[in-house]
């Protein structure tokens, strides 16, 4: 089962993929997002190969998952792992420019559970992962469509009267 949301943002691909990528950037938007506590990760610029523990806060408890990175592709895609004994999740995050020097991301989520008892929920944890999906998706793009309004060229010198002359 899974989850595909889309979302049209109003800044450059290298932002978002920062956003979907960066442990630091994370933290504002990702819900209950704690810490990736990495284990391996490769040399070079691809981050193929990465493995990491990812901690998340669930009510009041923190939540343990191996990570790993599975696609990555610097501005444009990356695709992360994550296990426990429950369930598998594969999230795959597409950046596309939308000419108009925004991006579209494209996010998809496959569940897969381990237990047998899990499946018979997984409808129920098919839709609240929709609504995760949707809410996070919704914060990235409000964090990141203020962080260009913050960068957005302000004049430093004020244009004189407006002057109006017919010829």
């Amino acid at each position: 089962m899974g989850v595909i949301y889309q979302i049209d943002i109003g800044a450059p691909i290298e932002n978002i993929f920062r956003y979907v990528n960066d442990d630091e950037v994370q933290i504002k938007w990702m819900d209950g997002f704690v810490e990736n506590e990495y284990l391996y990760r490769p040399l070079g610029t691809s981050r193929v190969g990465t493995t990491f523990i990812y901690h998340v806060k669930v009510g009041k408890n923190v939540r343990e998952y191996s990570g790993e990175v599975i696609a990555y592709n610097d501005p444009s895609f990356l695709g992360i792992r994550y296990n426990n004994q429950i369930v598998t999740l594969e999230v795959f995050y597409r950046l596309i420019e939308n000419g108009y020097g925004g991006t579209t991301l494209h996010c998809e989520c496959i569940q897969s559970f381990q237990k047998w008892y899990m499946l018979l929920l997984s409808p129920l944890l098919n839709g609240a992962m929709k609504g995760l999906v949707r809410k996070q998706m919704r914060t990235l793009k409000a964090f990141a469509e203020e962080e260009v309004d913050n960068l957005v060229w302000q004049p430093t010198v004020q244009a004189g009267p407006k002057i109006n002359k017919f010829i």
